[in-house]
């Protein structure tokens, strides 16, 4: 199973002393971090909605607007991606 919060780069320990961390990114993260979004693909009706207001005037408020939406999205795409992933492995597992 895919589990978003473990290191997508797990580092093992093998001294048995040592409690097991994970350093890095996330495996939501990473994914997130390597997604490429073209808000264009999406529009203004969706991304006003993600974010739940109006695009500011202001071009710095605004273009951090457009930054957060994006951001949002790629959240909903890699949770999407994630939960894709786990069906599909339950699915083998049941089929084997």
């Amino acid at each position: 199973m895919t589990h978003a919060n473990e290191s997508a780069f797990p580092e093992v320990q093998e001294q048995p002393q040592f409690n097991h961390h994970s350093y890095g990114l996330t495996k939501r993260e990473y994914f997130a971090s390597n997604l490429t979004v073209d808000i264009d693909d999406y529009g203004y009706e969706l991304a006003k909605q993600l974010m739940d207001s109006e695009v500011p005037k202001d071009r710095v408020e605004n273009l951090k607007w457009w930054m957060e939406a994006e951001a949002k999205i790629k959240v909903l795409k890699v949770d999407a991606l994630i939960k894709a992933l786990n069906n599909e492995q339950q699915q083998t597992t049941y089929n084997h």
